[in-house]
């Protein structure tokens, strides 16, 4: 109980109203004794705003002096009374997280009431204990967090920090407050689109928890779930996958299969999968999460909605475009009406919608959707946030399939420059950015200037990624078109085979991306054999 009255303001308005209600009793003992407690509500801002005068009635009420109330406090303190909770043991329960609280604010819109409640908190408790207590940095945490959920990022980054700093200063390794700052702070950095700061913080964090506690302990499952979803977002499948695993038997071994844990879990594994090629098993995966989703969180719950999603993103790596539309479609709604329009997740399955009606062709609707989810995008997640930058990559790449070749020109250039100088020309997004502007340039007539792109596209790739992933592998197929085009058919004919040889490896001689290789290359020796 005494995690929920800290994790939530209103619980502490209540209990104060509460004590209030009580304060007129009968029994002359009970109203000094509740009117003592009333003291300690006004010292330390328990619910209501810090006042001294009111503290001084009540503990004249009480019987009570100031000396009372100091010994009465350290005592609590020592008691670990006043000791907020950190969410680890409800997460093990699997019952709350923070961002079910904060996303009770958000539905209800009281994250800007919360906000002020907490920065009123902060100053109180400083007064009543100085910065350096553990209070103080417990609500800083909470209203992180509510910033957090607000949009407000870079408020939130800084507070986590700041928290994150005190708390090394003053508690050990193993301190579960401690952990879980550093995992809001990883989160936060993941969400800004810092995956490599937040990869860095995660590590760290790992190497803490895993010198501190047993291996299957929750808090190593969670900064091993978290690390693995964002090597994900650098596409490190192999590395992403491997940590996934594990986190599937540490919460098998720790939870149980049936516990929403252990379910999130196989949740990640299945995107995991599908991300890294292997969509027959991520479907299989999927299916099993899906079912247990319904029969554990409900139909309608936002887990739920997570795993229908995770399988419409599968059927589309499978080319089940409709398929995939139709779940998208039915998440959309359910999470615009359970989320909110401009919830994380209602914004990201609009755009999965709209860049499945791109790939089937229906670039109308495709355009409409991206052009009016682009702005809103930008309000909330900031002008070069890279799901910001995906959803404008997306955007032109429907103009380009459209032959729009100028105005997609126009729109690649400031995303590339833009990625380039916020994001750093090694990320995922500028790399995506960079390909795409690449495309539009050889559409253009350009593959002079697009093969310069490109051979700074495939060294980067090469260092991110490896010779044998698919970003890789497109890269050097597309040059290949530039070198053909440029008329040098022995450097296409030579870069082709070993994308080919590559392909096969990777992908198996029966994949569609081999047979269309093998198939540009037949044609290119046949053309070599006729020139000669």
């Amino acid at each position: 109980m005494l995690q929920f009255t800290w994790a939530d303001y209103r619980l502490r308005n209540e209990l104060r109203k509460l004590l209030e209600t009580r304060a007129s009793g009968d029994c002359l003992e009970c109203q000094q004794h509740i009117a003592f407690q009333l003291a300690i509500c006004y010292h330390i801002g328990f619910g209501t705003s810090r006042n001294e005068e009111s503290r001084d009635l009540c503990l004249l009420q009480g019987n009570r002096t100031l000396d009372d109330l100091q010994l009465a406090l350290r005592r609590l303190e020592k008691g670990i009374v006043f000791q907020p909770g950190t969410f680890l043991d409800l997460w093990i329960a699997g019952s709350i997280t923070p961002n079910d609280i904060v996303e009770q604010y958000r539905r209800h819109e009281l994250l800007s009431h919360a906000q002020q409640q907490y920065q009123r908190e902060i100053t109180d408790l400083k007064v009543c204990f100085g910065s350096g207590h553990f209070m103080v940095w417990t609500v800083q945490s909470l209203l992180a967090d509510t910033f957090r959920a607000d949009g407000k990022l870079l408020e939130a980054m800084e507070l986590y920090q700041e928290v994150l700093n005190a708390r090394q200063l003053d508690v050990g390794p193993q301190d579960s407050s401690l952990l879980s700052t550093m995992l809001s702070l990883a989160s936060v950095l993941e969400e800004r689109g810092m995956w490599a700061k937040s990869e860095t913080q995660l590590r760290d964090a790992l190497d803490v928890a895993r010198k501190s506690f047993r291996r299957s302990h929750p808090a190593i499952i969670m900064f091993l779930a978290n690390l693995a979803s964002v090597l994900g977002k650098f596409e490190r499948w192999e590395e992403s996958e491997r940590f996934d695993r594990e986190v599937v038997t540490e919460s098998l071994n720790y939870f149980g299969k049936d516990h929403p844990n252990s379910i999130k879990a196989f949740g990640n594994l299945a995107v995991t999968l599908a991300g890294s090629g292997k969509s027959d098993e991520a479907e299989q995966l999927d299916n099993e999460v899906l079912q247990m989703s319904r029969q554990i969180f409900g139909e309608n719950h936002p887990d739920t909605l997570t795993a229908t999603a995770n399988l419409a993103r599968t059927y589309g790596a499978q080319n089940r475009r409709d398929e995939a539309a139709d779940l998208l479609k039915m998440t959309l709604f359910m999470r615009e009406s359970i989320l909110g329009p401009h919830h994380y997740d209602t914004l990201i399955t609009r755009a999965d919608l709209a860049v499945n009606y791109i790939q089937q062709g229906k670039w109308n609707e495709g355009e409409v959707i991206l052009t009016q989810l682009l702005p809103v995008a930008t309000e909330v997640w900031g002008e070069f946030h890279p799901d910001k930058l995906s959803i404008e990559l997306s955007l032109i790449e429907g103009f380009r399939r459209q032959s729009h070749i100028q105005e997609a020109y126009d729109r690649i250039i400031n995303v590339v420059e833009g990625s380039v100088n916020e994001l750093g020309l090694k990320h995922p997004t500028t790399m995506r950015a960079m390909a795409l502007q690449a495309r539009i340039l050889r559409d253009g007539g350009h593959s002079d200037y697009a093969s310069d792109v490109l051979w700074d596209l495939v060294n980067l790739n090469l260092e991110a990624y490896g010779s044998a992933n698919r970003h890789t592998l497109s890269t050097t197929h597309l040059l290949a078109f530039c070198l053909h085009d440029k008329g040098d058919l022995k450097g296409a004919l030579a870069l082709m085979k070993e994308t080919l040889k590559r392909k096969e490896e990777v992908l198996g001689k029966d994949h569609p991306d081999s047979r269309a290789a093998a198939q540009v290359l037949n044609r290119w020796e046949s053309e070599d054999r006729t020139n000669e």
